[in-house]
């Protein structure tokens, strides 16, 4: 469970879609009830996760490589870019919900590190006060930028 008064290990505050933001949850879970994972969230203006997971093996490892591009979900449509961000390759997954034109459309930007088996996730919630123009490429240097911190 996300806590309001828990803070984020990762970071406080930052830039994400054009808007600072500032930290507003924070929590630890494990995926697949075996991968620790620190969840933060931010808001407002424009809702966002940035979440750290980091397998203890290899085997889980591949587990959360495999989860990182798009998937087939029912009352979505996600496809997948990778973006290039200085030196570093981020995978970028556009999930739009055709059945909610309301919902609008999410990015999910994650960086892999096959030496530390961890990956990093910022998710951008579609927001009014999000930039009109944002895209694979800025959810991608918004997550390097947060990790720049």
């Amino acid at each position: 469970m996300l806590d309001v008064r828990s803070e984020c290990p990762l970071v406080d505050e930052g830039t994400t879609a054009g808007a600072e933001v500032e930290q507003s949850a924070a929590g630890a879970v494990r995926l697949g009830n075996r991968i620790p994972t620190a969840i933060c969230q931010f808001f407002p203006p424009v809702p966002a996760d940035l979440v750290v997971s980091q397998a203890e093996d290899e085997a889980d490892y591949a587990e959360l490589k495999v989860t990182s591009g798009a998937v087939r979900q029912v009352g979505n449509v996600q496809t997948e870019q990778e973006v290039e961000v200085g030196d570093l390759t981020v995978l970028v997954v556009r999930v739009e919900y055709p059945t909610n034109p309301a919902a609008g459309v999410d990015y999910r930007a994650r960086l892999l590190d096959d030496e530390a088996l961890g990956r990093v996730t910022l998710k951008v919630a579609d927001a009014e006060e999000r930039d009109l123009d944002y895209d694979e490429q800025a959810a991608a240097e918004d997550l390097v930028a947060l990790l720049a911190d």
